[in-house]
């Protein structure tokens, strides 16, 4: 048996989820193939027509081969103006991650859930109360490695008024005359307030998401059980995963289950991975993921065919290296893995992640716990 395939089943029978299609190398990027690096000018919403959507299908098809894509350079495209979405990636994104990591730590240490206002890379953040599940605004996914919500931040809505208007609205008409209500209230407002500062100076994320959505909705409208809900074409989680200096290798795994085990079935829902920094080399950690194992994973799943799919041989892993203006779009369902950021440079490889779901699925596994302020 080829070595390759020894080390894949000795991680499927002890309890690792290994499994990768054919290489060639771009630089000193192995990726799966030429066909799945994009390197040309992607339309904007507006211009989503003729020789553009053929685009988008060519583009997906290639994504439902190898379960994911990389699209060179696509925030880059001269259109956009001057105040450029390369720009609002790489500066504007860029330094809010870095504020947005420090106000968080500062609160976590503020709650009592950490001995110092900052990130260590001590065991108090290995197995302290930074693990799994971790808390509504962060999660600890691997040793040096967070993930930290986007989606507290208050939306207002087309009327003005924000969510914690409408609920304590709700809340003081029912029960105006309650002092410990309204005692209830004032402490919930204030946990809100102290929540909303994190967020403080969160730059704009509706560009970037028109930018996507051509791509993504003729991926996601493959699905059998595509259905828009009272004009809602998808679910959107939004975060930002950040690997600090001296993380940890991940090992690798699916984000999510098949809905179908009788059956492969298009994507019900895809991550989209945008880097704030350029990840040129493997010190950074980029993401390794086992093209076309998106597949395979349903075998895996399934009790009746996982000894089948064990014995599979599969490719071999791919990093593809990116600069801030591309974009790794993937399966949920598709063997993957955070490489650790061992950089000299002592910073942190910050990147920002939408998921894009069908409108009738939810994703509830992946953001448990309380929130830090309660």
């Amino acid at each position: 048996m080829h070595i390759q395939n020894q080390f894949i089943l000795l991680w499927l029978c002890f309890g690792g989820l290994l499994c990768p299609p054919a290489l060639a190398t771009v630089g000193n990027s192995p990726t799966s193939s030429a066909s799945s690096i994009w390197d040309v000018p992607v339309p904007t919403t507006a211009s989503c027509t003729g020789s553009s959507s053929l685009l988008f299908e060519s583009i997906r098809d290639q994504f439902n081969k190898d379960g994911y894509v990389v699209l060179k350079d696509f925030f880059s495209n001269q259109q956009d103006g001057p105040s450029s979405l390369l720009t609002l990636l790489g500066q504007d994104w860029f330094t809010f991650s870095n504020l947005y990591w420090d106000r968080m730590f500062h609160a976590l240490h503020a709650r009592g859930h950490i001995s110092q206002p900052k990130h260590l890379m001590t065991q108090e953040y290995l197995m302290g109360k930074l693990r799994k599940p971790g808390f509504k605004e962060i999660v600890h996914r691997f040793p040096g490695r967070y993930e930290l919500s986007l989606m507290n931040h208050d939306q207002t809505t087309i009327d003005g008024s924000s969510s914690i208007d409408r609920e304590f609205d709700s809340s003081s008409s029912s029960s105006s005359s309650s002092s410990s209500s309204s005692k209830d209230i004032n402490h919930a407002i204030h946990e809100f307030m102290e929540q909303q500062s994190l967020y403080r100076d969160m730059p704009v994320l509706q560009p970037i998401i028109e930018k996507l959505e051509p791509v993504i909705l003729s991926i996601l409208r493959q699905h059998p059980h595509y259905n828009e809900q009272r004009g809602k074409k998808y679910n959107l989680l939004k975060s930002m995963l950040i690997a600090a200096p001296g993380s940890q290798d991940q090992q690798f795994h699916f984000d999510t289950k098949h809905l179908n085990l009788d059956e492969h079935y298009p994507a019900h829902i895809i991550n989209v991975f945008i880097p704030l920094i350029d990840i040129q080399s493997e010190d950074l950690g980029p993401t390794e993921l086992i093209p076309e194992s998106h597949i395979q994973t349903r075998l895996l799943q399934n009790p009746q065919t996982r000894a089948q799919a064990k014995a599979r041989p599969y490719p071999l892993p791919v990093k593809p290296f990116m600069n801030v203006g591309d974009v790794l779009i993937f399966d949920f369902r598709i063997l993957h893995r955070g490489m650790g950021n061992k950089s000299i440079r002592n910073i942190n490889r910050p990147v920002l992640v939408l998921a894009f779901s069908i409108p009738s699925f939810h994703d509830t596994a992946n953001w448990p716990g309380p929130s830090i302020f309660e």
